[in-house]
């Protein structure tokens, strides 16, 4: 027969392509890569390459320097020969190659780690040997892998966690082989996988449930295996199934019926005898109805409910008996007022402490000024605000005098000091410096649509506690008693504690300790007092205010204020 031969440096070589043939060449290939040439045939005859009768007479070190010197090696196809002996592990010195095609052989031995210095390797069949030993993780986890045969053989151990290293692979056939253990969950992390054979292994536990992630599958063999449990429902969701081969397991439950399941031509489920329900056609018993679970959930919603009340009920009779013992509690509740209680702050700390009265520090404007936030002492990080007084608006000096003698109580706005002195300028200022209250108003957690903030039902009740704290005080126990006139969400503060603090007296007016006749005639003379949605009811009416809602004609400037913040 014609050979035709061609002469190439060995250096150079790329495909290394030997079909079936009887030729005893391969002592003619090593004296040419010695010789740094090699012979490239192109014959269709057959060629025996590592078998026995090719390297008798060689020392082992021949495959070495044989995989050794065609380092640019890219394809090797020595597939359906008569090659035996071991994978040699010189096999990793090819770092170019991407197609190893050995199957159909007589290999033994394990499969070497060495492979997985093959960074380039993109398809890989070593089928229909004798290979035995486990499958090396580093050959498992190659990323670059597309196919993956490595079925009839005989290679035991498990599938390991590295297989979810794989994120190209598109074909995996590890069929008949003696793996164990289950098959893991990292498997569905092979998101590019559309072929899966896993059949005629040993594998135990459940079918993993990621499977249903790989959703381009379309073929999927687990038959013949120790598989136990219930199918996942998810595999019904897999739009591209075309094969699904689940027989001769020990698989139990209910079938699902959509999808691949319900084509029985697609689907075998042979083999499991205590599968139940699914479609008709695959003649499997009907499931049986689980009473029991109902009367079980009849009995659990009735322990939920009892277990319910009994805990309002405790909830309630703790509430009761802190409003109770908080109630008993004797505490001082006001103090004497007068402006010489307050330490006065220079304008130039105040002027320091806002950076000059800064756009950047301002919070907002009240009645009688605007409101800034400052820092009053920069070594303790003491934050304040500071209500500069409009002195130009009619009864900011009155409002002045009011808030400075403010009543005391620890859910009314504390004021710190004052300030009553002239600017850089030379004119009057006069400013108040108030706790900052850092969690903002009420209104603010509860109203607005760009607040991410929520409430539970115990914050509720301790922020209704605080305030009507604050009402009891000023108008039961303070002298004289107070009416504020404008309470709503957002006069209600909240301190770094979540602690509710009434602010804002802007409004608020003194019931004068009089007879009931001297106070007919020290009703407010104005309109209405408050905000609409939460002013007294009688003004709708157009009728006078109740006496508990009836301001003193005379405005008393030792209690009138502006707003707090």
């Amino acid at each position: 027969m014609y050979l035709e031969i061609f002469i190439l440096k060995a250096s150079e070589v790329t495909s290394l392509n030997l079909p079936s043939c009887d030729l005893p060449l391969f002592p003619l290939i090593l004296r040419a890569i010695r010789r740094d040439t090699l012979l490239i045939l192109c014959m269709s005859f057959s060629l025996e390459i590592l078998g026995k009768s090719c390297v008798e007479g060689n020392s082992p070190n021949t495959y070495t320097y044989f995989f050794g010197e065609i380092k640019k090696l890219q394809i090797l196809g020595p597939s359906n020969n008569r090659l035996s002996g071991r994978i040699p592990s010189s096999i990793g010195n090819l770092t170019q190659l991407y197609n190893l095609q050995l199957s159909a052989n007589g290999l033994e031995g394990s499969i070497p780690p060495s492979l997985g210095n093959c960074q380039h390797l993109q398809e890989m069949d070593i089928s229909q040997n004798r290979l035995s030993g486990e499958i090396t993780p580093q050959v498992l986890g190659l990323s670059s892998f597309v196919i993956l045969n490595l079925s009839q053989n005989s290679l035991t151990g498990s599938l390991s966690v590295e297989a979810g290293n794989m994120k190209n692979i598109h074909s995996l056939d590890i069929s008949e082989n003696n793996l164990t253990e289950e098959i893991p969950e990292i498997i569905g992390d092979c998101l590019s996988l559309e072929f899966l054979n896993l059949r005629e292994n040993l594998f135990q536990g459940i079918i993993p449930s990621s499977l249903a992630f790989l959703k381009g599958l379309e073929y999927l063999d687990l038959s013949r295996n120790n598989l136990s449990g219930q199918i996942p429902k998810d595999l019904q969701r897999l739009p591209f199934l075309q094969y699904l081969n689940l027989s001769f397991n020990n698989l139990e439950g209910e079938v699902p019926k959509e999808g691949a399941f319900r084509n029985t031509s697609a689907a075998s489920l042979v083999g499991n005898t205590e599968l139940c329900g699914g479609v008709s056609e695959l003649l499997l018993p009907a499931c049986p109805i689980k009473f029991p679970e109902q009367r079980k959930s009849h009995g659990f919603k009735l322990k939920i409910t009892i277990s319910l009340v009994v805990g309002c009920s405790l909830l309630f009779v703790v509430f009761l008996s802190l409003y109770w013992r908080r109630k008993t509690q004797k505490k001082p509740l006001y103090v004497d007022l007068s402006i010489n209680f307050l330490s006065k702050v220079s304008y130039q700390t105040l002027h320091q402490a806002t950076s000059g009265f800064s756009p950047s520090t301002l919070i907002g404007s009240g009645s009688f000024g605007i409101v800034y936030r400052g820092i009053l002492d920069q070594e303790e990080n003491m934050v304040v605000e500071v209500k500069v007084l409009n002195l130009q608006q009619q009864g900011a000096s009155r409002s002045f005098m009011a808030e400075c003698n403010h009543i005391r109580h620890k859910n009314l706005v504390k004021i710190f000091t004052c300030c009553s002195s002239t600017d850089y300028n030379g004119n009057k200022f006069k400013a108040l410096v108030f706790k900052y209250m850092s969690n903002g108003s009420l209104e603010e957690w509860m109203h607005r649509e760009n607040q991410s903030r929520s409430l539970n039902l115990f914050q509720r009740l301790n922020f209704a506690y605080d305030v009507a704290s604050a009402l009891c005080y000023l108008h039961d126990h303070c002298e004289p008693q107070i009416i504020h006139c404008d309470m709503k969400p957002s006069n209600v503060l909240l301190d770094d504690d979540m602690v509710a603090c009434v602010g804002d007296f802007g409004l608020a007016r003194v019931l004068l300790s009089t007879t009931a006749e001297s106070s007919q005639t020290q009703s407010s003379t104005i309109g209405t007092r408050g905000t609409m949605g939460y002013a007294a009811p009688e003004y709708a009416s157009g009728v006078e205010a109740s006496w508990s809602w009836k301001c003193s004609q005379e405005e008393d400037p030792s209690m009138k204020s502006s707003k707090m913040v």
